[in-house]
């Protein structure tokens, strides 16, 4: 869970805010379950 604080972010910006906070955390994910599925080190 990725808590993120909006109440000082223009509207204009939080997707973009939450688009950087987001994105690593996926990648991340993804990358450990395609080493899973492919038995990688």
């Amino acid at each position: 869970m990725i808590l993120l604080d909006t109440s000082n972010i223009s509207m204009n910006d939080i997707s973009i805010e939450v688009a950087s906070e987001i994105l690593p955390a996926i990648r991340k994910t993804y990358i450990k379950e395609f080493k899973q599925k492919y038995n990688l080190k």
